[in-house]
C-alpha cells in the first residue's frame, strides 16, 4: 500500500528528468532530414553516431540553400570557417567567395529545383543530386540540368566541394538519364 503512494511521485520525477534529458540532448535518432537540431557544427563531433549527424547536416544544408535559399545561413551554420572550392563556376576559393557568388545565384526567382536527394556516407562525404530548371524548365523555354554537389566534412561541418553538371536536352537515348 504504502508503494501506490510513492508509485505518482516517482512517475512524476521520471517524467521531469525524460524531458529535461530530451529537450538538452542531441538524440541522434530524432534528427531527422527537416530537423533544425543541429544549432552549429561541430569540427570535432565524435565518431559514435557521425553518420547519421552528417545525414541530418547535408539534408539540412540543402533544405537551407535550395528550398529556403538562405545561403548566409547555410554557410554560417555548417560552413563557419576554412573551405575549399573546386568548381569551376568560381573565379578562386574561399568562403567569403562562394557565399558572394552563390547568394545571387540561389535568390534567381528564375530557378526551381526538384529531385533532390542528399547522401552521406562513412568516409565523411556528402552529396546533393537535383534537377536545376532555369527560366520555367526546358519545355518552357529555359534549361534544365542534373546537378551533383560533393561535399567533405570535417566533423559535421562542411570544409570542400565539387560539383558536376550535366544539361538534361531531353532527347537522351536513356530514357531515365540522370534521375
Amino acid at each position: 500500500m504504502r508503494y501506490a503512494l510513492l508509485a505518482p511521485i516517482f512517475l512524476s520525477l521520471v517524467i521531469a528528468v525524460q524531458t529535461s534529458v530530451i529537450k538538452a540532448w542531441p538524440w541522434p535518432w530524432i534528427v531527422g532530414a527537416r530537423s533544425n537540431r543541429i544549432a552549429v557544427c561541430d569540427y570535432n563531433a565524435p565518431k559514435r553516431g557521425l553518420l547519421r549527424k552528417r545525414e541530418a547536416a547535408i539534408a539540412d544544408y540543402a533544405r537551407i540553400i535550395l528550398e529556403q535559399r538562405d545561403v548566409q545561413a547555410a554557410f554560417d551554420k555548417y560552413i563557419p570557417g576554412e573551405y575549399i572550392q573546386h568548381s569551376s563556376f568560381f573565379s578562386r576559393s574561399g568562403r567569403e567567395h562562394s557565399i558572394e557568388v552563390l547568394i545571387p545565384f540561389y535568390t534567381d526567382p528564375g530557378l526551381s529545383w526538384s529531385n533532390l536527394r542528399t547522401f552521406a556516407s562513412g568516409d565523411g562525404n556528402g552529396v546533393f543530386h537535383y534537377k536545376l530548371n532555369t527560366n520555367g524548365g526546358r519545355e518552357k523555354g529555359g534549361e534544365t540540368y542534373a546537378v551533383i554537389d560533393i561535399f567533405r566534412f570535417k566533423g559535421t561541418c562542411i570544409v570542400e566541394h565539387w560539383d558536376a553538371v550535366q544539361q538534361i536536352f531531353g532527347n537522351e537515348t536513356n530514357p531515365i538519364a540522370f534521375f
